[in-house]
């Protein structure tokens, strides 16, 4: 049987595009095939939070519905060998279960087809830089989101994560087994760390390593997420320390010197988030379970570059002890229709954790 060919691409400025055969104006959100291969998790990533000054013009009006008890935290298990489906979505508009909220007539469409899809995970992006403008002070949770798709309409502004979050319950309420995962990213200027080394050009410090206060910080964001989802009534099991932290525009410096041969300094940054969050989601005593690390969330780069670590370089570099933090990982690979791309970073990843399968 000849073997199916996989058509990739990385569009610019980090954001991926998962084209399809549906309407352009149904395609709002960025679907995902979820793959669970040895219990690993391939995810994909992007942001377009956008966040405006103004309140709301409209806000979707709540229709009651009858709340379950807060639902038992699943297992991330595929008995079936099915693939599991999730979207990354940073619009609240889209993700409320149909007919529980008023909403105007294209977010309706746009809602009906995500449904549609049924996915079992919503992917949150948590733009971290843009919603703690100021230390000392708590990040708006549920700061103002214009709504928009990239600066385009229809727009319908919310409050950004407790929103998401009501809206996800909506859904768990209407009887479907959907779950949040929280995916970190974005360096607020006063969290940052001076950046020295190989830095590309307009590098700013939202791609910066944490500074000792900015990784305290951090672990209080945690906690305030932690909070919203008790008070909003929804479980938050899997969270994702950074978002593609073997790339530049996330995470800067790669490397202490532009080329090759220098040593990646992410895995270390990136083994400090892991640790910092592992402390505070499961802090000593807690229940065990009730919080899931999604390791990586690495872009499967074609290879190492001055700017780039690949996903081979980043997990041999990282501690043992992070990477047999969790038996989930995710990769980001990036398609469009009309470029093959023959790479397998699941593969990659797989040999990065062979010193681990005691543990899966």
């Amino acid at each position: 049987m000849p073997r199916p060919k996989t058509h990739i691409s990385v569009p610019k400025r980090g954001k991926i595009e998962v084209m399809s055969s549906f309407p352009k104006k149904l395609l709002l959100t960025f679907v995902l095939a979820f793959l669970f291969v040895a219990a690993d998790l391939v995810f994909t990533g992007g942001s377009s939070h956008k966040p405006i000054v103004s309140r709301p013009t409209h806000v979707p009006t709540q229709v009651p519905v009858q709340v379950p008890a807060p639902p038992v935290v699943p297992r991330l298990t595929n008995q079936h060998q099915r693939p599991l489906i999730g979207v990354t979505e940073d619009n609240a508009n889209l993700l409320y279960a149909p007919g529980s909220v008023s909403l105007p007539s294209a977010f309706q469409t746009a809602d009906l087809a995500l449904s549609a899809l049924r996915p079992t995970y919503v992917r949150l992006l948590v733009d971290w830089a843009k919603f703690q403008l100021q230390p000392g002070q708590p990040a708006t949770l549920a700061g103002t989101v214009d709504g928009c798709s990239r600066g385009q309409g229809p727009c319908l502004p919310y409050l950004w994560l407790k929103a998401e979050l009501e809206a996800i319950k909506t859904r768990q309420a209407a009887g479907a087994n959907v779950q949040p995962v929280l995916d970190v990213y974005g360096t607020p200027a006063w969290a940052a760390q001076a950046q020295t080394g190989c830095d590309p050009p307009l590098t700013t410090a939202v791609s910066a390593p944490l500074s000792k206060a900015g990784l305290l910080s951090y672990q209080q964001l945690i906690r305030d997420i932690l909070a919203l989802g008790q008070q909003v009534g929804v479980a938050l099991p899997y969270w994702a320390p950074w978002n593609e932290p073997n790339t530049a525009p996330f995470l800067t410096p790669q490397r202490a010197a532009c080329r090759t041969s220098s040593p990646s300094l992410s895995p270390g940054e990136y083994a400090r988030l892991v640790k910092a969050m592992q402390a505070t989601l499961n802090p000593s005593g807690a229940a065990p379970g009730s919080h899931q690390l999604l390791l990586g969330e690495l872009a499967a780069v074609p290879g190492s570059s001055p700017n780039g670590t690949s996903i081979p370089e980043f997990v041999a570099a990282l501690p043992k002890d992070v990477v047999c933090s969790s038996k989930i990982w995710a990769i980001h690979d990036y398609a469009v229709w009309g470029a093959y791309q023959d790479r397998a970073p699941v593969k990659a990843l797989e040999i990065g954790r062979a010193s681990c399968r005691e543990r899966v």
